[in-house]
């Protein structure tokens, strides 16, 4: 992954895409609000980067009082030069449901 910039990394990992995809030079974001559609996409991508080297380095996971859940996912590319963040929220109704991914470069590593 030598020099690769965030948007050469996405487009050879086939981060997903589409309108709800905002590239911010330093980073890419991609978000699925409501349903379980985003659900799918994720867990397909996570497998897909698994695959190829990526690894997880933190998780974090939470429960409110009314029964919202937060799953939280870092992911460290082999070289650690690269992470995507991935976050699964769960509401009490479906429309409440969010699914996103950040990938970013991993500023700490050097």
């Amino acid at each position: 992954m030598e020099n690769k910039t965030v948007q050469s990394l996405a487009k050879s990992l086939k981060f997903p895409s589409g309108n709800s995809t905002v590239d911010l030079g330093s980073a890419i974001s991609w978000l699925k609000k409501g349903g379980y559609a985003g659900e799918k996409t994720l867990d397909n991508f996570i497998k897909k980067i698994k695959e190829n080297g990526w690894f997880e380095s933190k998780n974090d996971f939470a429960t409110t009082v009314n029964g919202n859940t937060s799953n939280v996912h870092f992911y460290k590319s082999p070289d650690h030069k690269f992470m995507i963040k991935s976050q699964v929220y769960f509401g009490c109704e479906k429309s409440y449901n969010r699914f996103s991914l950040d990938l970013f470069s991993n500023t700490t590593e050097k």
